[in-house]
C-alpha cells in the first residue's frame, strides 16, 4: 500500500538525521571516555591525606597479631584521620558563617573541643558507620587495633555524650590528660603516637587557607590533638608531622631535592617544637640524613637503634626493646614515632612502594608509622604513583579503600582521580641531588 503522506526526499532526510544523530552519539561517547579524564576531579589536599592514611594504614602490617587475616582494612590510624577530616570538613563548610567569620578561622580561633570529641568516639555518626566498633561494650573490653588507655578514652567520651554528663570542652580535656599518668616524672599509659598517627588530614585547613601563619595551624594541630592526647609529647610530635605535611603540599612544584628539603622542613619544625625528646629524637634523623652521601650508605636498621635508646621505660617499651634487639623501632611512642616517619621520607628512592617496604623491614608498628609516612607521600607526589597503584591488584586496593569508607566521610570516590604520572627525568634528578640511591635494605 503506497504512502500517500510521504515522499522519498522526506525518508532521505530522516535517513540522513538518523545517521548523524547517531554519529553524535559515538562522537560524545569517545569524548567522555578518551577527554574527559583530563577534566576528572581533582582531591584536595585532606582526601590525598586520608587516602594515604588509610593506604599505609591497610599495608601495615598490624601489631597486634592480626597480620593477613586482619579483619577489617582500617584501625585505628584511619579512623582517627577520618574523624579529623569530618570535623575540618564541617569546620569549612558551615553555610551560617559569613566571609568575615570565615577568614577568623584561620586567626587564634579555637575549634569545638566538644564536637570533635564527638567525631572522635564517632557518638556524631549512625551506628552502622563507626568501622564496626562496639562503642557500647564495657569499658573492659578493648575496642579492636586500640590501645587499652585510648579505647578506654573514646568509649568514657560516648558514655558522657550518650548520658548527658559530657558537655564542656574542660570536661573533655581532662579525661583526655587521664590517659597519661605521671609517676616520678615519668610519663605512663598512651606512648602518644595516637596524637600524630591521623593528625596529617588536618591540611583540610590548608585548602580552604593556604596562608594561613605556621602559628595559628600549629595552634591548631595543638587543639585537635589534645582532644585524645593532651600531653606535651603527643602534641609536639603531631605538630612535626603536620608542619611536614604542609612543607610536602608547598614544595609540590618545585620538586626540591630530598637532602635540602628535609633541612628545609626540619628548621620549620625547630620553630614550633620544643620539648626535649621530641627535639633529641628529629637530631639524630636530622645527623643521620644530612651526613648521608655517596660513599657513605645509611644503615636503616643503625638508625632505628639509635631511636630505640631514648625509648622511655614506661608501657613496655623498655622491655620489648630489650628483649627484641635493636635493629626494628620498638614501642609506640610519639617522639621516635614521629622522627622514624620523617628519616624514611626523606631517604626515601622516589618508590611509594619502596616506603612500605621499609616500614615493613625495620619497624613493629607497621600499621601507624605507614599511615603517617603514605600521608606525607601523597601529599608530595600529588597521589599514587601510576607506574605503582595504576593497575591490577595496586588500584583495586585504592578503589576498596575509598568504597570501604563510612558515608559520612564524603570524599572523592574514584581512586583514577588519585593517580599521577612518574616524571622520570625528575625522579633521577631527585635521586642524584639527595645522594640516597644507595640505601641499606
Amino acid at each position: 500500500m503506497t504512502n500517500l503522506g510521504r515522499t522519498d526526499p522526506e525518508c532521505w532526510y530522516e535517513t540522513v538525521n538518523l545517521q548523524f544523530f547517531i554519529a553524535q552519539c559515538i562522537y560524545f561517547a569517545v569524548f567522555f571516555l578518551l577527554i574527559m579524564p583530563a577534566f576528572a576531579a581533582t582531591p584536595t589536599n585532606a582526601e590525598l591525606a586520608l587516602l594515604g592514611t588509610a593506604l599505609g594504614d591497610c599495608k601495615g602490617t598490624v601489631r597486634y597479631g592480626y597480620g593477613a587475616g586482619r579483619r577489617e582494612l582500617f584501625t585505628d590510624d584511619t579512623h582517627k584521620a577520618a574523624a579529623i577530616y569530618k570535623f575540618f570538613l564541617d569546620y569549612y563548610r558551615s553555610s551560617d558563617h559569613t566571609k568575615k567569620q570565615h577568614q577568623k578561622k584561620g586567626k587564634g580561633a579555637q575549634i569545638d573541643t566538644v564536637r570533635l570529641a564527638r567525631c572522635q568516639c564517632f557518638f556524631a555518626f549512625p551506628e552502622e558507620q563507626r568501622f564496626h566498633l562496639k562503642m557500647e561494650d564495657s569499658m573492659d573490653v578493648v575496642l579492636s587495633d586500640y590501645g587499652a588507655f585510648h579505647s578506654r578514652l573514646l568509649k568514657t567520651f560516648f558514655q558522657g555524650f550518650r548520658n548527658g554528663t559530657l558537655t564542656t570542652r574542660d570536661q573533655v580535656l581532662d579525661l583526655s590528660s587521664q590517659s597519661f599518668r605521671t609517676r616520678s616524672g615519668k610519663t605512663e599509659g598512651s606512648s602518644g603516637n595516637g596524637g600524630c598517627m591521623g593528625i596529617a588530614t588536618i591540611v583540610a585547613i590548608l585548602d580552604h587557607d593556604p596562608f594561613i601563619s605556621d602559628e595559628d595551624f600549629v595552634s591548631r594541630v595543638r587543639q585537635t590533638v589534645q582532644v585524645s592526647h593532651n600531653h606535651e609529647q603527643a602534641m609536639q610530635a603531631a605538630v612535626a608531622i603536620a608542619l611536614a605535611a604542609r612543607v610536602m603540599i608547598e614544595d609540590r612544584d618545585s620538586r626540591t631535592a630530598n637532602r635540602d628539603l628535609a633541612e628545609i622542613t626540619l628548621q620549620r619544625i625547630y620553630r614550633h617544637v620544643t620539648e626535649p625528646e621530641v627535639l633529641k629524637c628529629l637530631r639524630i634523623i636530622e645527623q643521620q640524613i644530612l651526613q648521608n652521601t655517596h660513599t657513605r650508605k645509611l644503615d636503616h636498621g643503625e638508625v632505628m637503634a639509635e631511636l630505640n635508646i631514648l625509648l622511655p621505660s614506661s608501657s613496655g617499651a623498655e622491655r620489648s626493646r630489650k628483649k627484641n634487639g635493636d635493629t626494628k623501632l620498638r614501642g609506640t611512642w610519639a617522639p621516635s614515632s614521629a622522627a622514624a616517619v620523617l628519616y624514611f621520607l626523606f631517604t626515601g628512592d622516589g618508590s611509594q612502594n619502596s616506603l612500605l617496604h621499609q616500614v615493613a623491614k625495620f619497624t613493629i608498628d607497621q600499621d601507624t608509622i605507614g599511615a603517617m609516612l603514605m600521608a606525607l607521600s601523597a601529599l608530595r607526589e600529588g597521589g599514587f604513583r601510576r607506574s605503582e597503584f595504576g593497575a591490577g591488584q595496586e588500584l583495586k586496593l585504592l578503589q576498596e579503600l575509598l568504597d570501604n569508607l563510612p558515608g559520612w566521610v564524603a570524599i572523592n570516590p574514584n581512586a583514577v582521580d588519585y593517580l599521577v604520572d612518574d616524571d622520570e627525568d625528575e625522579s633521577e634528578a631527585v635521586a642524584s641531588n639527595c645522594a640516597c640511591r644507595s640505601q641499606s635494605m
